[in-house]
């Protein structure tokens, strides 16, 4: 008897929430590659918007740009990154001083560089 749940023993990368992954698309493997794809394409073109947003200080923007790609990571179960722009987000008023996002700023870049680099 096939084992009807085999593919949920499939390891993705260990940064990405595997179960929640099966949950969404099951052992759809050629879907999740698709969702994939077009994820990154997509965070690719928006995501090269963030450092200028950061380097010109637009608070704004950046809330505006980390609010865009936040749901990106969720459907490709990247949720400690979802959870991480969403909390950037959050930080990101007009009432943040500069150093704040610095030093915001710095570890969430380079979780998500390194969410996509995963993809």
């Amino acid at each position: 008897m096939k084992d009807s749940f085999s593919y949920k023993k499939f390891i993705f990368n260990d940064k990405i929430d595997s179960e929640f992954l099966f949950s969404l698309y099951e052992d759809d493997f050629i879907y999740i590659e698709e969702i994939f794809k077009t994820t990154l394409d997509q965070l690719n073109t928006v995501v090269t918007e963030i450092p200028v947003a950061f380097e010109e200080r637009n608070v704004v923007e950046l809330r505006r740009i980390v609010h865009k790609i936040k749901p990106a990571f969720g459907f490709t179960g990247f949720l400690n990154t979802e959870k991480s722009c969403k909390e950037f987000e959050d930080a990101c008023t007009e009432f943040i001083k500069p150093d704040e996002l610095v030093d915001l700023y710095n570890p969430f870049w380079v979780l998500l560089v390194a969410s996509m680099d995963a993809m």
